[in-house]
């Protein structure tokens, strides 16, 4: 048996039981920031870290985390990412096909609105918004979209989002720990429109080290972010995609489950790789 928790406080509560006698199986942490690492997640003992990079990994040997005690092995995405649909794939960028486009709006509704009207007005663009829950939101854009030159489709609350990222070419959002490693997953580059202070910069800095999105804060930076992408044969867009691919790790729910039983269980069948998505049970965010 053993514990693994994705957020820090949790480590500080078992080590407390563990003082008291109370707890009595080890426990793992799987650190969601990247580069800049809050010292919460590893001021308090673990059997072990898991990073979501080798410089995150870095970070902490630099802090006096053991070596041995430090994991690269991604994020823990949804396997829909690992186990991806042959048809799951964004279309071939030729010269007369669509560019897709997907718009996760988290940011305030008038910001979301200029940059929605900034999109609609390229043809060959297709936008796909996702409004969540705000109804009022997804009618505004309704209206927006309703005669606009590019082709648009609005969606509220969805659990869609695998698929989508998976089957547009860029992915435009603020740059949240769960979406940032989500594009990188789905090979989705990100045009990150909002940073917020703290975990968030780590996140934008991660992509921005690997040259494997870019940041658009405003609605003609992300338009022109969005053109630059695309010109000629797309060469900026293949060259983010590329370097995505040596940043994913969409099997790391499985891997890092395989990991801990194998620590936990080194004479059990896991050892050879044997893993059902029972055992990976709720662990990718």
């Amino acid at each position: 048996m053993a514990l693994v928790s994705t957020y820090p406080v949790y480590a500080w509560l078992l080590n407390s039981l563990r003082q008291q006698g109370l707890l009595f199986c080890p426990h793992f942490t799987v650190i969601t920031d990247a580069l800049t690492i809050n010292s919460l997640w590893y001021r308090t003992p673990s059997e072990g870290w898991f990073v979501t990079d080798s410089d995150s990994a870095a970070f902490l040997h630099v802090r006096g985390v053991p070596h041995d005690r430090v994991h690269v092995s991604g994020f823990p995405v949804n396997l829909s990412f690992a186990d991806r649909p042959a048809d799951w794939q964004p279309p071939a960028l030729t010269a007369h096909s669509p560019r897709k486009i997907l718009f996760m709006i988290n940011s305030g509704r008038g910001s979301a609105l200029r940059i929605a009207r900034e999109l609609l007005q390229h043809r060959s663009w297709r936008i796909t918004f996702t409004a969540g829950r705000d109804a009022t939101l997804r009618r505004e854009l309704e209206a927006l979209a309703n005669g606009a030159p590019a082709t648009a489709e609005v969606l509220g609350w969805t659990d869609r989002i695998p698929e989508l990222l998976m089957t547009h070419h860029v992915a435009i959002s603020k740059a949240g720990g769960a979406t940032t490693q989500e594009s990188i997953n789905a090979l989705c580059p990100l045009s990150v429109s909002q940073i917020i202070p703290g975990q968030e910069e780590g996140n934008y800095e991660l992509l921005h080290r690997n040259n494997a999105g870019a940041l658009a804060e405003t609605p003609t930076e992300i338009v022109s972010t969005l053109q630059r992408a695309f010109a000629g044969d797309a060469a900026l867009w293949q060259l983010w995609r590329g370097n995505l691919k040596a940043l994913s790790r969409p099997s790391a729910a499985r891997d890092i489950v395989i990991h801990v039983l194998q620590q936990c269980r080194p004479d059990s069948s896991v050892a050879g790789g044997v893993v059902s998505d029972a055992h990976v049970g709720d662990l990718a965010c």
